[in-house]
């Protein structure tokens, strides 16, 4: 192999090397405490539409606690529903 050659294969080397795309290691928009507080959020706020809904359609039919237990778990249901469409959306955003 002459110089030319080693040259040449040197600078494909390094012309490969410049297109790679070099992927940040931590997304800024997902660190650690945005994506605990969005964990929260999406917990809490179900939880507390949940538990809204159920304490006024208890008060209107006047049914203790039924309703109010009833849409609690609708509530976490739902904020569960919407932290695993978020984090789905970030890991195929990621990818």
């Amino acid at each position: 192999m002459n110089d030319n050659e080693k040259l040449n294969e040197l600078e494909e080397k390094i012309a490969k090397f410049k297109k790679q795309e070099e992927k940040p290691v931590v997304n800024p928009n997902n660190s650690g405490h945005s994506l605990a507080a969005r964990v929260i959020t999406d917990l809490a706020s179900g939880l507390l539409v949940g538990g809204v809904i159920g304490y006024f359609l208890d008060k209107a039919f006047d049914s203790s606690p039924l309703c109010l237990v009833i849409f609690l778990f609708v509530g976490i249901a739902a904020g569960f529903m919407n932290l695993y469409r978020s984090l789905d959306k970030d890991v195929k955003s990621d990818e």
